[in-house]
């Protein structure tokens, strides 16, 4: 993702950088429009639900809607929320934009992919029960259905990701919002996982309604009361898995990973046993419409197998790749330091002044001793030491 994996927190409107408000306000208005053509999506889905119905191509199913309705419901918010965010020129709405972005080109890349490997066979077969259809015509379906495919799943995504990694785009945000934003303490890829973990699990409480609460459990299929338990816990799971990978705590990077060792593991045991028929069989599809997809010879074989496959080991590849954000940071351990004694102090003597004159020496008077012998003179007494300064 650029450079922005190092920017987290840094503030770039202090460099030089050439204003792009104007580029903001166009591509806001752009995402706003993009979630009104998802809006629309919607009655399309069920129109077409609709049509199929009428063509014999089974009955109205309303369990087939119910995830397209929450997809591009939930896409058209995000659109429009980060259309205004863009126009005000929010740091959040540039973050959110390159997580939705990114996420959307590498979609999109996977997508061609299989749209290369899916479509020709799709159009060699023709419709069910129908005549092939001419040499030129799958040429000319392949050719459309490819474009389109580039240019709403890789051009797209390609554009906004990148405008609004450009430093200027940045700087621009960070000059018009100084303060700082909740975006700022994730880094780009961490805020990725959390944005899916989110998605992921408001998608599993759809699945009760869309699909029976289906999951792969080692081999066989949990549906109803037991799958929707199963489809509850995970959600719980995934949602205090995203606030603590947005938090950068490494419990946050733990949960994922054993959700996805187990999850993927236990996919590609049942998938191995278990094929697509009793799948959609146990999903609620009717016995028409499953007749009608196995005439599709791609869903012939383990498709759901290598599926399981190729997404357990991206998924495995992309936690590896952010572990290095949830590091817990070394702390060094406390040494135990002896409190030494205090000290008393030893209060110092006053020193006297020297005297500017010395006093001079006071000669004191002999003072007698004792009696002497009879016709002795009394000895006097040896005269003190004199003491100089004695008044």
């Amino acid at each position: 993702m650029g450079t922005d994996l190092d920017e987290v927190g840094s503030d770039a409107s202090a460099t030089p950088h050439k204003d792009r408000s104007t580029g903001l306000l166009v591509f806001g208005v752009l995402e706003i429009l993009l979630g009104f053509v998802a809006v629309l999506m919607v009655p399309l889905m069920v129109l077409g639900q609709v049509m199929a119905a009428r063509m014999g191509q089974g009955e109205f199913n309303v369990r087939l809607v119910v995830p397209a309705a929450v997809f591009y419901g939930g896409a058209a918010v995000i659109f429009v929320w980060l259309g205004i965010g863009s126009i005000r020129a929010r740091r959040w709405a540039r973050a959110l934009v390159l997580v939705v972005g990114w996420s959307w080109l590498a979609m999109g890349v996977v997508g061609s992919v299989l749209f290369l490997f899916i479509m020709p066979q799709l159009l060699s077969e023709g419709p069910p029960g129908g005549e092939p259809l001419p040499e030129t015509a799958r040429q000319v379906g392949l050719v459309v259905g490819l474009g389109f495919v580039l240019v709403l799943f890789v051009a797209v995504p390609a554009v906004l990701v990148g405008f609004f990694q450009s430093r200027h785009v940045k700087a621009t945000c960070e000059a018009r919002d100084p303060g700082p934003s909740w975006t700022d303490a994730c880094p780009l890829p961490v805020l990725v996982l959390s944005f899916w973990l989110m998605v992921g699990a408001f998608s599993l409480l759809t699945l009760p309604l869309s699909s029976n609460s289906v999951l792969p459990c080692f081999g066989i299929l949990l549906s109803g009361i037991p799958g929707g338990v199963v489809c509850g816990i995970l959600a719980t799971l995934w949602i205090v898995s995203a606030v603590a990978a947005y938090r950068l705590k490494p419990v946050g990077w733990w949960i994922p990973l054993v959700c996805v060792l187990v999850l993927g593991s236990s996919a590609v045991v049942t998938f191995g046993r278990v094929d697509l028929a009793e799948l959609y069989r146990t999903m609620g599809y009717t016995a028409q419409q499953i007749e009608l997809m196995q005439n599709y010879r791609f869903l012939h074989g383990s498709p759901m197998w290598w599926w399981s496959v190729g997404w357990t080991l991206l998924a495995l590849t992309y936690l590896l790749a952010i572990k290095r954000y949830f590091r817990r940071p070394r702390s060094s351990e406390p040494t135990l330091v002896e409190p030494a004694l205090p000290l008393t102090p030893v209060p110092s003597l006053p020193e006297h002044p020297p005297l500017a004159h010395p006093t001079p020496a006071v000669e004191l008077p002999a003072v007698a001793t004792g009696p002497s012998a009879p016709g002795e003179e009394p000895s006097p007494s040896p005269a003190p030491a004199s003491r100089p300064g004695v008044d």
